[in-house]
């Protein structure tokens, strides 16, 4: 007996150390239309939102990732939903279709021979890149004022009010969360009660989507390795299927004889540390090097990013509505507006719509 009652005595002595926050509209964000969304609000009423994040975070390094390294927009519906939003965007697409590399040569996926086996996702990096600038905001926006930076431990939903435990002591509470990460995620963080509250069809919603994360290195030359912009798959093995390295080769710049290059590798459906991730480019650099003799000699500078449960395929949209027991779902895994568009398309229209409500 006097062993449970310290247990109760510890669990209520953490709790009063806890910080509570009240704000109106709280956000969780993985992609920029989400910090672009949380900015729309801010300028209508700064106090009234709150930014969580485990660190600073940076719209414009959000934004160039979108509009130049990711090179997400491969579907003309896409580039027309971000036009319909933001008139002022441009868009330019690659200048030749993909190519794969087998039995020492590139070829075209059109043709009757076919490449290795293509692993999930990787065949929506066929068709040809846009390059998007969007033209939004000629200077970066600053959230520090409204960003408290911590690790989520725990989300609950009672009474209407969502309740965020971080790891730092602080306890946030909002009546509106915005959640632009996994859907898998935000399931893994809700507590069991809440968990038991939500119907077969919410818990369907949240749970029945594909999410793979994303290994982007963003590559200059000092050399000029393809004349013309081009997709390229070259496969991580010849003899197991351990998917490809697709490579991304903008346009030259003549002038400078330079060239940049976006590098993406899809991560299946798991976690994967900061050593494979490191070996997974660094055998990257070994293959391509073999096929064009110099490429890691090349190399002037390189940026790699990792983003978690970025690229997402939907299997589960049962839900026709926003329901009340579950966030805003916002970003690249919201409820979509347009069953046509993929995920990236997806993000701009929930922008669209939450921005309008």
């Amino acid at each position: 007996m006097s062993s449970r009652l310290l247990h109760l005595k510890k669990s209520l002595t953490e709790e009063e150390s806890f910080t509570t926050i009240n704000k109106e509209k709280v956000f969780i964000v993985s992609d920029f239309t989400g910090l672009l969304l949380l900015n729309n609000f801010i300028e209508k009423d700064q106090e009234s939102c709150l930014l969580i994040h485990e660190n600073d975070i940076s719209f414009e390094k959000r934004r160039r990732d979108f509009e130049q390294r990711q090179l997400l927009v491969r579907d003309e519906k896409v580039v027309e939903a971000i036009q319909e939003i933001f008139p002022s965007s441009v868009s330019k697409k690659f200048e030749n279709e993909a190519l794969f590399y087998k039995d020492q040569e590139f070829k075209s996926f059109n043709g009757r021979a076919k490449p290795h086996k293509l692993l999930n996702f990787e065949d929506y990096f066929i068709d040809r890149p846009w390059l998007v600038n969007c033209n939004l905001i000629s200077q970066d926006l600053n959230f520090e004022n409204n960003l408290l930076k911590g690790n989520i431990n725990s989300i609950s939903f009672d009474n209407s009010k969502w309740t965020i435990k971080l790891s730092n002591n602080f306890l946030v509470e909002t009546e509106n969360l915005y959640w632009g990460r996994s859907r898998k995620e935000f399931y893994r963080l809700l507590d069991s009660t809440s968990k038991n509250n939500l119907s077969d069809e919410e818990t369907s919603f949240i749970t029945g989507i594909e999410d793979y994360s994303l290994l982007n290195i963003w590559i200059k030359l000092d050399q000029i390795v393809k004349e013309n912009s081009q997709t390229l798959f070259i496969p991580q093995s010849q003899t197991h299927d351990y998917g490809h390295y697709i490579l991304d080769f903008h346009e030259p710049n003549r002038s400078e004889s330079s060239q940049y290059v976006t590098a993406n590798i899809i991560i299946q459906n798991r976690a994967a540390d900061e050593v494979e991730l490191g070996d997974k480019y660094k055998k990257l650099k070994r293959k391509v090097d073999r096929i064009f003799s110099g490429f890691s000699n090349y190399i002037v500078s390189e940026e790699i990013n990792l983003f978690p449960n970025f690229l997402c395929k939907y299997t589960n949209d049962s839900i026709e509505k926003e329901s009340e027991k579950l966030p805003h779902f916002i970003g690249p895994q919201a409820l979509r507006r347009d069953i046509s568009l993929p995920f990236i398309g997806n993000a701009f229209k929930s922008y669209e719509y939450h921005k309008n409500i």
